[in-house]
This record gives C-alpha cells, structure tokens and sequence, in this order.
C-alpha cells in the first residue's frame, strides 16, 4: 500500500495516544464508534460461539484502552496497513484466544461433566420448562418472589433473561440515553455479565439457592419436571 495513503491514519492514531495519555478517551471513543459496524459482524462471523461476541468485544476495547497498542502504531515510521486493519489484526488475536478456550470448556463438557449427563439438573432447565410446565412455572414463579425479597436486582436480571433479553440489552435497559457511548456499554455488558454469572453470589446462584429451598420444602427434585 501506498504509504502516503497511511498518513491520515498515523496522524489519527497519534492523536489518539496523546489523548489516551493524557487521559482523555474521546478520541479513542469516536475512532471505535465509526468501526463499530466492523468489528461486530466480524467477531460474530468467526467466534465458535457467536455469544461471546461481548467478551471478546470487552477484552479488545480494554486492549485499545490501555494506549500501548494504538500508540505502537502511531510510532512506526515505515506503516504498511491501515489503522482499520491493524485494529482488525488485534481483534483477531482476541478471537482466537476466546475460539481455543471455547474448544477447551467443550472437551470438558463432552468428556463427562456431570452437569451434561443430568441436564435436568440445573435453574436453566427449570427457567426454560416454565414457558411450558405449569408446575415449573409455579415454581419459578415462587422462587422470584423470595429472592426479590432479598436482591431486586437479581430478579430483575433473570426477568429479562427469562423474556430472553442479551446482556448488550439488559444493559442499554439500565444505561440512560447520555451513556450510551462504547465504553460505558462495553463496561455494563461485562458487570452484568459478572454479576448475573458468578458461581456463589450472581443472580443464576442465588436463584439455584432459593429453588432448592423451595424444593426441600415442597418434596420435589429435578427429576419431577
């Protein structure tokens, strides 16, 4: 490629690392919007697992973040790709390493995971029954009133997931209409991810906690639905 062609890239890219540090991250923030209708399809079409897409969109935003990457670029003197590229090529590499875990959870998974031999034996498979099971229903029903009682919160995350909202949507739900910038969206994609996921204390736990309660206490298990 024409290294004159660069040149806009390079002045950008220097712009924006100056900005990064002197800790401004407006520039940075208008450079990832204008590549935004890029770099989601482009993760969506080579992720193993198409719902990761806002964790490795996380991990890629938090790598451009840093500086070190975008300020590389501004720094070679003898560019041979454009900006767009360059960030392509990092995004990439975070796809990769998401693809390569991804592969690792699902030998896992395959190889005898005790979860996978009893399905049944989860809140998911109960929170999916209760579109069709009336006793499930009643259930999950029951279980949403006492943990509203102890985390709102929670119960409001598993409302949406169960109207099977994404985590980009419970997020642009909480998120008022002057924080809708990449960075701010990114950020609540991932503690809602967090807090809905945590193995002992996100909101699928505490939910798994309070149905068994409500099992116990009703002489009922996973086998009944």
């Amino acid at each position: 490629m024409d290294r004159t062609l660069l040149a806009p890239d390079t002045l950008l890219a220097q712009k924006i690392c100056e900005a990064l540090l002197a800790g401004d991250r407006h520039p940075l923030e208008e450079m990832v919007s204008s590549y935004q209708k890029l770099f989601l399809p482009f993760a969506r079409r080579r992720l193993f697992h198409p719902q990761d897409v806002e964790d490795v969109l996380q991990n890629f935003w938090e790598e451009l973040m840093n500086g070190r990457a975008i300020c590389r670029y501004a720094q070679q003197a003898d560019q041979q790709i454009s900006l767009r590229s360059y960030c392509l090529g990092i995004l990439y590499r975070r796809i990769i390493d998401r693809n390569r875990q991804f592969s690792k959870e699902r030998q896992r998974w395959t190889a005898g995971n005790q979860q996978a031999a009893n399905p049944g034996d989860s809140p998911e498979h109960l929170l999916a029954q209760s579109a069709s099971d009336d006793l499930a229903r009643s259930l999950v029903h029951a279980a949403l009133i006492r943990l509203a009682e102890r985390s709102p919160r929670d119960v409001e995350l598993l409302r949406w997931h169960l109207a099977e909202m994404s985590y980009e949507d419970m997020a642009r739900q909480l998120l008022g209409p002057g924080q809708m910038e990449t960075a701010n969206l990114y950020k609540k994609i991932n503690a809602i991810k967090k807090q809905f996921t945590r193995d002992k204390s996100g909101s699928l736990a505490r939910f798994k906690a309070v149905l068994l309660e409500l099992m116990q206490q009703r002489g009922l298990s996973y086998e009944d639905f």
